[in-house]
């Protein structure tokens, strides 16, 4: 993931469509995308294209507004 400048979190354990993440979370389509509210609620599930874009930019200014923006690979 170092090397393809993939610089979010990935959840793989090689089990594929048989982790408990899937099951839990319902997963039908790869790669699945969550949208993580600053105060840790899914907010949304399955965004892509410019939706995605908005909802990003959406989600940041909250997480700013909350001051609970992190940089990239700080504390989880």
């Amino acid at each position: 993931l170092k090397e393809a400048g993939v610089g979010f979190p990935v959840s793989h354990d090689g089990r594929e469509w048989e982790t408990p993440a899937v099951k839990t979370l319902g997963i039908r389509d790869l790669p699945a995308v969550y949208v993580v509210a600053p105060d840790g609620r899914i907010a949304h599930v399955g965004v892509r294209g410019p939706q995605l874009q908005e909802v990003l930019e959406a989600t940041i200014q909250q997480c700013e507004k909350a001051g609970t923006l992190r940089p990239p690979g700080g504390d989880r």
